[in-house]
């Protein structure tokens, strides 16, 4: 199946406005603080190959935030131990939010930060990453409000001080080409961000353009560079699921969707890492069981077990559900799948995941159900609550 639907988010606004999703009453927009509610999920084993192998456990932190966030961007503020929440359709609003919003582990609670000035423009689907030695995010990319294609501008915001205010650092034909739904992470033994594909906007014949280049960002000359690399290199794709292991020099994607030669759909369920140092892919080709391909999902990195976190997303072409309704656990040390048994009630996509290693968890947050696979256009019921994931290995 092709994505063929026309890539404007401003005709994305309306659809959703007409689906009944619209709050007549805009009162209800004011953001609001909302104190943790917490109940487990209970703690299941993890099934597969060695079965019993990890303990997890899921609750929820927050009923909901003020708003939905869907196709939003999500980093971990490590000095301040929060996460950071940017961007995103808000349906309720019938527009697209460049607010930017703090959700603490500890209390479970949201608030925003205020920031002065012009923010970036890119908020559907733009990249998000934080530098802690710097103090600093960078966005990257992202559909614009109302705007008939993505943009390629890196913004700035330093996160200390009273008066908070984006900086515009890079665009135009100094930066990467347009995109949104790429993947971007902060290499910090290299000192630099590293970004991959994304969807480079309208094609006349399938929709959308799906891009497989790899570009870095040096964070001390502050100049773009596209890097040639080798191995194993993963097919276009946009959507697609980001992680980094920082210690091994690693970074790690997954599913995502895309097309090549005369739009013949590309989906992918084996695992992609990328050593930042020699810059070759490598595949790693799953033996069963294995998690289907899947977009807009998220994907996290458990330091302490040295493990990937893969939650939701929506399924491709014909498969016989719209989503996942597990989580899937990748042990870096075995190579390998390995699938929990706890059912969600709900699929769950276009959300932001993000791992906290103060409070040793991987937080979802935000998103929409999955309603219909291969349809990326098909809205779902908007998502505003926080889950919280807990890993133990036996």
């Amino acid at each position: 199946m092709i994505d063929t639907a026309d890539y404007s988010w401003a005709r994305a606004a309306c659809r959703l406005a007409t689906s009944g999703w619209l709050l007549r009453d805009r009162s209800k927009h004011a953001l609001a603080v909302f104190a943790a509610v917490l109940f487990a999920g209970g703690t299941q084993s993890v099934e597969g190959v060695g079965v019993g192998r990890y303990d997890v456990t899921i609750r929820r932190a927050s009923r909901q935030t003020s708003s939905p966030h869907i196709g939003a961007a999500a980093a971990y503020d490590s000095l301040r131990r929060r996460v950071l929440v940017f961007g995103g359709v808000d349906p309720s609003v019938d527009a697209e939010t460049a607010t930017l919003v703090a959700f603490e582990t500890a209390s479970g609670r949201f608030s925003e930060v205020k920031v002065g000035g012009k923010a970036p423009e890119g908020l559907v689907f733009p990249s998000l990453v934080y530098d802690s030695s710097r103090d600093s995010l960078f966005v990257f990319g992202g559909w614009p409000k109302d705007g008939d294609r993505p943009n390629n501008e890196l913004w700035k915001l330093e996160l200390k001080g009273e008066k908070l205010r984006w900086k515009l650092l890079v665009s135009g034909d100094s930066a990467p080409p347009a995109r949104n739904g790429s993947v971007m992470v902060f290499d910090k033994a290299r000192d630099r961000l590293v970004l991959h594909g994304g969807d480079g906007g309208p094609h006349p014949t399938y929709g959308y353009t799906p891009l497989s280049d790899l570009w870095s960002f040096d964070l001390k000359d502050g100049k773009w560079a596209s890097l040639a690399a080798t191995g194993d290199v993963p097919t276009p794709r946009w959507n697609h699921s980001v992680a980094i292991d920082p210690v091994a020099g690693e970074m790690f994607i997954f599913g995502g969707t895309g097309y090549i030669g005369e739009g013949q759909v590309v989906t992918d369920d084996d695992l992609y890492s990328l050593d930042l140092v020699t810059l070759t892919w490598m595949r790693r080709k799953c033996d069963s069981p294995c998690p289907v391909s899947v977009r807009g999902a998220s994907m996290t990195f458990d330091d302490r077990l040295r493990a990937l976190v893969l939650v939701g997303g929506l399924t491709d072409l014909d498969a016989a559900v719209s989503g996942t309704d597990r989580v899937w656990i990748y042990s870096l040390k075995e190579r390998q799948w390995f699938k929990d048994r706890q059912i969600f009630r709900k699929y769950r996509r276009d959300h932001v995941g993000v791992y906290d290693p103060s409070a040793r968890a991987h937080l979802i947050h935000g998103g929409q159900t999955a309603r219909k696979s291969g349809d990326h256009y098909q809205r779902g019921q908007p998502l505003t609550d926080t889950l919280v994931i807990s890993l133990v290995q036996k």
